[in-house]
């Protein structure tokens, strides 16, 4: 519940708006009760990248034996965008 309240709170008003009193606030209660679950700001902003890299679908790929060697073919592969949230987390984490 914490992880999501905090997701909503990103969500909605990035994350240079979150905090553990703002988190709290979403939850309707004070940020004293949060760190009983979660020891700090820090460990909340690792909790929500986690959830938001698994929420990251890997690139599908051919299997092996039926592609060519990457010898034999330039790279045309690019990465992904981040997604939203990753991004935000990104700005906000700095």
């Amino acid at each position: 519940a914490i992880v999501d309240a905090a997701l909503r709170v990103v969500d909605r008003e990035g994350a240079e708006a979150l905090s553990m009193r703002r988190v709290a606030e979403e939850l309707g209660t004070g940020p004293a009760s949060l760190y009983w679950h979660v020891a700090s700001k820090d460990e909340l902003i690792n909790l929500l990248v986690d959830r938001v890299v698994g929420e990251i679908e890997p690139p599908r790929t051919e299997s092996r034996i039926d592609r060519p060697s990457s010898m034999d073919r330039p790279s045309t592969t690019k990465s992904p965008p981040p997604s939203r949230r990753a991004a935000s987390l990104n700005r906000g984490a700095r």
